[in-house]
């Protein structure tokens, strides 16, 4: 049997794996992907040699993703793969189609488009990849052993991909031990993108007593992140991130990781800050526990012996996490 995975190229990593799963089912599926190294000899049309896997494959699997829908090419196997399918029921063959989605996308993803009415599973439920697949013999063999492990590393790489701290709340705070009228008068920030720029000033109201024991900038997540998932998927994974310092004010500064509904401390990590761009990296294996399962909050914390100045402005951007 052989199979045509249609994917977008910024899809590929999830490609691999449900090309390695796929195979691992069954010695007579043969599946052809065009990211995989060889899949086009050197020197071949590119074109064609798509062209001729369309005609001749069995099955067709587009891996519908935002990406997907914006590229040219996956649109042209998609109207081709329909095509065929008419060809296909007027000869009563097998099913022939079988979309996967990737989140965010639902199941309902093709809903509107002339494959509307074609079952279509998310690829990373268990249930609905047993239920697109069941009807076919040459998917049977070891089906069941081995999709809840393929299932779980797409849930893993899907975390490791998403950008949660886009999506993350980001607040400042200050601590109580100083009388102040707002807090945002010793510390502020404002957020672009994937860029947020933190100021602070220890001693706004210039009367030289008391500063805060801390401010920080806090990443809150509402739903939990777990990334025991991503640490699964990669023992070398990480949480990266840059800070650059435009003022050579800040010598030092702390990264704390929360956990559970009371953002208690799992791990502090101290990191010294220069002038210009830093870039630094937190091995999740550091932080190994049950408790990397529940982070709560990520928290960029300074003290007044982190200070060379009392006001500066640092920005940290490029927060992610990585697979590397």
């Amino acid at each position: 049997m052989k199979i045509f995975i249609s994917h977008s190229t910024k899809d590929r990593d999830i490609v691999a794996r449900l090309s390695s799963f796929l195979e691992s089912l069954s010695d007579n599926i043969e599946v052809f992907c065009s990211s995989d190294s060889g899949a086009i000899p050197t020197g071949n049309d590119f074109i064609q040699t798509i062209t001729t896997e369309l005609e001749t494959c069995d099955a067709f699997l587009p891996l519908i993703s935002d990406h997907y829908f914006k590229s040219k090419f996956c649109m042209i196997e998609l109207g081709f793969a329909y095509s065929k399918l008419h060809e296909l029921d007027s000869k009563e063959r097998p099913k022939y189609i079988y979309p996967f989605c990737i989140p965010p996308l639902g199941s309902n993803a093709l809903q509107g488009t002339p494959l509307g009415n074609i079952e279509t599973a998310q690829i990373d439920d268990a249930n609905g990849f047993r239920s697109i697949l069941e009807n076919n013999q040459d998917f049977q063999s070891g089906r069941n052993k081995r999709i809840h492990s393929f299932v779980e590393g797409i849930r893993a790489l899907l975390l490791a991909r998403k950008d949660f701290f886009a999506e993350a709340n980001v607040d400042v705070f200050c601590s109580e031990n100083v009388d102040f009228k707002d807090k945002y008068d010793f510390v502020s920030f404002s957020r672009m993108e994937s860029e947020t720029t933190f100021n602070f000033n220890l001693d706004p109201y210039e009367t030289g007593g008391a500063r805060p024991n801390f401010i920080s900038l806090v990443y809150s997540f509402i739903d939990q992140i777990d990334f025991a998932q991503v640490l699964s998927l990669n023992e070398n994974s990480s949480i990266e991130f840059e800070i650059q310092s435009f003022t050579n004010s800040l010598s030092k500064i702390d990264v704390e990781f929360k956990f559970s509904d009371n953002n208690r401390i799992l791990k502090t990590f101290h990191f010294p800050v220069h002038y210009g761009r830093n870039k630094f990296s937190v091995a999740l294996a550091e932080m190994r526990s049950n408790a990397l399962k529940q982070i709560s909050e990520i928290c960029f914390v300074i003290h007044p012996g982190d200070t060379v100045e009392n006001e500066g402005m640092i920005k940290i951007n490029n927060l992610r996490t990585s697979l590397e």
